[in-house]
C-alpha cells in the first residue's frame, strides 16, 4: 500500500480519526469512543476496552482504555497507539516517531507504575492509519499475553 500523508489538509485528518471512531465504536469490545479534544478538532482517540471480550481470556487487568494519535508529516507519519490500564497503572503501545533513534522509526514501549520503561524495536508500518489501527490492534492481544507487560 502506497505512503498516505495529508500533508497538512485538516478535511483529511479529520475524516482519518471519523473513520477511526466509526471502527471502534461498531466493534461491541469497545464503548465510550471520544474525539480528543473535539470532533472539529480531533487529535486523539480515546475508547474504553471491555478487556475480557477484547482478549478472550483472562487477564489481571479488567479495565483498560485504548488511545490513538496521529501526526501527519510529509516524510512518515508518526503514531501513538496505547494501551491503557489504570487500576494497574501500567500503559503499553506502539509508538512510531522519531524519538529512539537506536529503535529505529517504530518501536512497542511499556510504562510500569514504578516509573521503569521498557522500549524494543517494532515493524514500521508505512499504510494508510486505517490499516496501522487494524493491524496494531490485532497485534495487541498476543502482545499483552506475550510480553512482560503483564
Amino acid at each position: 500500500m502506497g505512503r498516505f500523508t495529508s500533508g497538512g489538509n485538516p478535511y483529511d485528518k479529520r475524516r482519518v480519526y471519523e473513520r477511526i471512531h466509526q471502527r471502534l465504536s461498531t466493534q461491541p469490545e469497545f464503548s465510550d469512543v471520544q474525539y480528543l479534544p473535539s470532533k472539529n478538532r480531533p487529535r486523539e482517540i480515546h475508547a474504553d476496552v471491555d478487556v475480557s471480550q477484547f482478549l478472550q481470556q483472562s487477564y489481571p487487568s479488567t479495565t483498560a482504555r485504548v488511545e490513538i494519535e496521529f501526526m501527519f508529516r510529509q516524510d512518515w507519519n508518526h503514531y501513538w497507539i496505547q494501551w491503557v490500564e489504570p487500576e494497574r497503572g501500567l500503559s503499553c503501545g506502539w509508538h512510531q516517531d522519531n524519538t529512539h533513534s537506536d529503535l529505529g522509526q517504530c518501536h512497542f514501549q511499556i510504562d510500569y507504575p514504578d516509573g521503569s520503561v521498557d522500549r524494543e524495536e517494532a515493524t514500521f508500518l508505512d499504510a494508510h492509519p486505517l490499516s496501522v489501527v487494524e493491524t496494531r490492534l490485532q497485534s495487541l492481544p498476543t502482545k499483552l499475553m506475550t510480553s512482560s507487560a503483564p
